[in-house]
């Protein structure tokens, strides 16, 4: 927020995104690692591994496929009610192929509760009573994301003309962050035009 305020910016327009869910739970143990790590590179070989995908994103369905591709036995664990549930059709038929015919096994409607070394826990997202144990050597998480507020919080109720927008708010699609870029660089330059900060 010191750089900011030498800057002496008109307005600002924070995007600063999101950080992947870590949830408090019982791993102690169990080598976990999230989705993002898988995506941004991290490919261990020969390793047992299950990826909880909790919210049918597709960030747990291209981990499951790049780390069985890589020469895992993997494990999709997941928590929707269908395979990528929030993605598009064509996507979600594109990775579900994909994955049954390279030979990743699918198992449906579990909640991640916890694990210790060499078994990942979890419980039927339907009957709570109902619980399973997945043999892993490696567990990937893929359960969601929460806004990254560190920044935005620290400059809030400053003098700034500060404006948020995309996952910052709220986890969401790609339609909503462009929305609300829009929004922002309108209410900033009307702002600016009106030569008083308003947010």
């Amino acid at each position: 927020d010191e750089a900011l305020a030498e800057l002496a910016p008109d307005a600002v327009v924070l995007a600063t995104g999101a950080r992947p869910y870590a949830p408090k739970l019982p791993l102690a143990g169990m080598e976990v690692v999230q989705a993002w790590e898988v995506l941004g590179g991290f490919r261990p070989h020969g390793r047992r591994i299950v990826v909880a995908d909790w919210g049918g994103d597709a960030s747990g369905l291209a981990a499951a496929d790049l780390l069985n591709a890589a020469g895992n036995e993997v494990t999709l664990a997941l928590g929707s009610a269908a395979l990528g549930e929030t993605i598009h059709q064509y996507q979600r038929n594109l990775y579900g192929a994909r994955l049954y015919r390279s030979g990743v096994r699918i198992e449906h409607h579990l909640e991640l509760v916890g694990a210790e070394s060499g078994r990942v826990r979890f419980r039927n997202i339907f009957a709570q009573d109902v619980e399973a144990s997945l043999a892993a050597d490696l567990l990937v998480l893929a359960l969601g994301r929460v806004p990254e507020r560190g920044l935005a919080d620290s400059l809030v109720g400053g003098e700034l003309d500060l404006h948020e927008a995309g996952d910052c708010l709220g986890p969401r699609s790609m339609e909503e962050a462009i929305l609300e870029g829009t929004l922002a660089a309108l209410g900033a330059g009307q702002a600016i035009g009106a030569g008083s900060p308003s947010r």
